[in-house]
């Protein structure tokens, strides 16, 4: 496979749409994000285009329409300024007119049909061809400052297109991102007459000055993430797993049945499938009290008092962390103990507004712990709509989101093809991969 980079510009907001500046502070739920990986999603559609019409019209058109969208979105063309020798002064994001957002163009000889694939096990690494990379940074002796997001647009000819995007979560959330991206797909379809302006005030979160200081006293002497993290070849193969919105209520009962406490969420009953799953296909010998972690995001804007609406930009996630053992997940009722604690973990962050606040810097000391240790992180969200981002082309083909090829996260997102269903994305070695393919429909099989 081949790739050919044909073109790399620099997009701003329109002259003059945007504020000449703006600044904003990170918060501290923004903060813990600095040292971590970069997320890397891409979208595939399929739209015949000759090089010519992708050219002369498809590139022309993202162009002004991702300047509009910038108009609203000033902080993904800005920078974060990470201060170097200034102990009192935390990050920020900083615009200021004329920065602008890096836009990659490219073409690619390769297939489009394998690469959107549900049920074909692929060569993650094909992948990252698509997935721009950001600028460099400029380092100082006073502070860093970097880009936050990058795009790549690559054509397909005559089968379709790849758009890739790349930030840095420091910046925002899965709700952030998602709503930049698809006011940009509106905005080119039509030129997005209808969409929620980003909300970014940010005096409403409570006890922000002291929680932002506190965190920066920590998060100053880890160093913030500037590129990808991912070393090619990566070695593992990359597929994606479906539940239908009726498998999800079957594996609901089945919990029920087996535990008839309180209700769990189809959030956790999903992942402890998930959990149960990797835990059973394991190639490597790990023994029964073998400590298993899950983690993952909870979107708290609503539990905020007062709350966030939910068009505020940047992050606002607690950090949920959940324990079991290897062999207690490797059982036949794994799923029923995986769903009860996940189920606890979720309840027990977001229903708490004190561990909301200030989780944040201690879940990030926690999940630094888990270095080197067996840990199931999620990704994403099954709220996420990500096939919705309609550039005009048709909602798209397939979704992936590269950077799990970072290790031990799987992805989440709403179902393509299933209303109510989950698509489940994985990246891992292939002899990890046919295991847990076939465990994770045998174990279905079991659970209906």
């Amino acid at each position: 496979m081949a790739i050919t980079i044909i073109d790399q510009v620099n997009v701003a907001p329109p002259p003059g749409a945007a504020a000449p500046e703006q600044t904003l502070p990170l918060q501290h739920f923004d903060m813990i994000w600095l040292p971590y990986h970069l997320m890397q999603n891409l979208f595939f559609y399929s739209f015949p285009c000759s090089e010519s019409n992708f050219s002369d019209t498809i590139i022309p058109n993202l162009k002004k329409s991702l300047s509009l969208t910038l108009k609203h979105f000033p902080p993904f063309a800005g920078k974060i300024i990470f201060p170097l020798t200034s102990p009192n002064t935390p990050p920020l994001s900083h615009y200021i007119s004329g920065d602008a957002i890096s836009l990659t163009i490219a073409v690619s000889n390769a297939d489009l049909i394998p690469l959107t694939e549900n049920n074909l096990s692929r060569d993650s690494d094909q992948f990252h061809h698509f997935v721009p990379e950001l600028p460099p940074a400029t380092h100082s002796p006073e502070q860093i400052r970097f880009a936050v997001a990058a795009v790549q647009v690559t054509l397909f000819p005559n089968q379709g297109i790849c758009v890739g995007f790349t930030n840095h979560q420091a910046i925002g959330d899965g709700s952030s991102t998602v709503g930049f991206l698809q006011t940009w797909a509106l905005i080119n379809k039509s030129n997005g007459r209808e969409f929620l302006s980003p909300f970014y005030e940010r005096n409403i979160v409570p006890n922000s000055d002291k929680l932002i200081q506190s965190c920066w006293e920590i998060i100053r002497t880890y160093k913030p993430t500037l590129s990808s993290s991912v070393s090619l070849p990566t070695y593992k193969t990359r597929a994606t797993f479906i539940l239908t919105e009726a498998e999800i209520q079957h594996l609901k009962n089945f919990v029920k049945n087996k535990n008839p406490g309180p209700n769990v969420s189809s959030f956790a009953v999903i992942c402890a499938y998930v959990w149960t799953c990797l835990a059973q296909s394991t190639v490597d010998d790990v023994a029964d009290d073998t400590p298993e972690y899950f983690t993952c995001t909870a979107d708290c804007r609503r539990r905020l008092n007062p709350p966030l609406p939910d068009n505020y930009f940047g992050n606002c996630l607690g950090l949920v962390q959940a324990e079991s053992t290897h062999g207690r997940l490797k059982g036949k009722e794994g799923i029923v103990f995986g769903a009860e604690v996940i189920n606890e973990a979720i309840q027990k962050t977001v229903n708490n507004e004190r561990a909301i606040l200030e989780g944040s810097i201690v879940g990030f000391l926690e999940r630094r712990k888990l270095s080197g240790k067996r840990v199931f992180g999620v990704t994403g969200s099954p709220r996420f709509d990500l096939y919705g981002a309609d550039f005009g082309w048709g909602k798209p083909k397939k979704f992936e989101a590269v950077h799990i090829d970072c290790g031990g996260s799987v992805s989440l997102c709403k179902s393509r093809e299933f209303k109510g269903g989950v698509e489940i994305g994985l990246s891992m070695k292939k002899v990890e991969m046919d295991a847990f393919e076939a465990i994770f429909n045998h174990g279905f099989k079991e659970a209906m």
